[in-house]
């Protein structure tokens, strides 16, 4: 048995067969069943019957079968894409570039539906010059699988039912010919993804060779008690907390985020045209390759998007600042905390990108607390102390600290108003 163990796990044959049969096994009742039955087999004996046959010696037989899983074939799946050509591409550029863009502005006041019209107009100025066409995924496909293996697997196919043997010859040559081929670019496009100094494309790189895919494990959906139970938690600091938390403020001297042209013409040339389509329809690759033309429209609806997202942010904090009656139950003590810590993510980023030091300090300074109950003692240690230097730079430096209040504690790589980045940010991208 010992012997049959090492050829089955040394031979590809023995491994294939779904069933051993055996003849002249010598077996008796003396030999259970245990000592003849392999891993993954289980045994079935006949042995011979000294009444039966008037023999003592030799006879006999066993049957070891295997159960191979069958392969669980997957149904072929189909998507649809747009065929971008040159020509396409100058087509939607001119289609574009001759609208005339008012009429959707003069059409409603609402931004909602001016937002919705000119994204279905965009989509359906895509789907024209651009034909969508529907194509097959297989699931074994290879990634290095292309249209010209598919034409030589076609001219193949068509030479042997000719039954031209010459030519059968032939097209096999060819098909393996671009398979090599096909193989050789493919491991030219992984070999760049590594040499070019960018960690996005190594990392894709890696996952190409590694085919890793992230799981994203789901919530039992049969957990009734789960949201009771996050609200238990969310809500565990404010339990014994019998202090009344300070209202949000309400700023009506905010300033509008303004969106210069120039900085939509360059976020309309820095997208990946490889992402997928988001919640307006609009390919990427649309804004990408008609960047020019969508520019000024773009801020149009960038700066009223921008000024009514300020307008709803100051109703909400208002309403917060009101809402302090309905304080009784977990959930409203979770978004109530909830609510406040968004704002004060919100204003500690408007202080950044627009250069506001005072306002920085003071969100700072209202992070304080969830800090805390979050676990983060290091920057609790720290951060009092910052704020103290920091307050203090009137005193003891007011040349620098006329320098910050003036908006030069963030970096900036172009002019603008609210385009500062943190510190660390910019010493990371470059």
């Amino acid at each position: 048995m010992d012997e049959l163990r090492v050829q089955i796990s040394t031979q590809r044959d023995l491994q294939d067969c779904s069933m051993l049969c055996f003849c002249e096994t010598w077996l008796g009742e003396r030999t259970p069943d245990e000592a003849i039955t392999l891993d993954g087999y289980t045994a079935f004996r006949e042995d011979r019957s000294a009444v039966d046959s008037g023999k003592t010696r030799g006879g006999g037989t066993a049957v070891l079968p295997t159960y191979i899983k069958r392969l669980k074939a997957q149904p072929v799946t189909t998507k649809t894409v747009n065929t971008w050509t040159d020509s396409a591409q100058a087509s939607l550029q001119g289609c574009l570039e001759a609208t005339d863009w008012n009429i959707f502005k003069e059409a409603t006041d609402d931004i909602h539906e001016y937002t919705e019209a000119v994204s279905d107009y965009i989509s359906w100025c895509t789907s024209t010059c651009a034909p969508p066409r529907t194509v097959r995924v297989f699931p074994n496909q290879k990634p290095w699988f292309n249209g010209n293996i598919k034409q030589k697997i076609r001219k193949r196919q068509e030479a042997f039912k000719s039954g031209d043997q010459s030519e059968y010859k032939k097209a096999r040559y060819e098909l393996q010919k671009s398979i090599r081929a096909a193989k050789r670019a493919y491991s030219q496009k992984l070999e760049r993804f590594y040499l070019s100094n960018n960690t996005r494309s190594m990392w894709q790189g890696i996952q190409a060779v590694t085919n890793y895919k992230k799981i994203v494990p789901a919530a039992d959906p049969l957990d009734v008690t789960l949201p009771d139970s996050l609200n238990t938690f969310y809500t565990r600091f404010d339990r014994m907390n019998t202090d009344i938390p300070s209202k949000a403020s309400c700023n009506p001297t905010d300033t509008v985020f303004q969106v210069t042209p120039t900085q939509v013409l360059e976020a309309l040339r820095q997208v990946n045209p490889h992402k997928a389509v988001g919640p307006d329809g609009v390919p990427p690759r649309v804004m990408k390759t008609c960047a020019k033309q969508l520019t000024e429209e773009e801020v149009e609806k960038a700066t009223s998007v921008c000024a009514d997202a300020t307008d709803q942010l100051k109703k909400l904090s208002c309403l917060m600042a009101e809402f302090d009656e309905a304080r009784t139950s977990p959930t409203t003590k979770l978004w109530l905390m909830y609510m406040d810590m968004v704002m004060i993510f919100r204003w500690f980023i408007h202080a950044e990108r627009a250069g506001l030091s005072e306002e920085h300090l003071a969100e700072v300074e209202k992070m304080l607390p969830n800090l805390v109950a979050a676990g983060h003692y290091k920057y609790v240690s720290c951060l009092p102390h910052y704020l103290e230097a920091m307050r203090s730079l009137s005193k003891l430096a007011p040349n620098t600290y006329r320098e910050l209040k003036d908006g030069k504690f963030n970096v900036r790589q172009t002019e603008g108003r609210s385009n500062g980045v943190w510190k660390d940010m910019a010493l990371e991208k470059t």
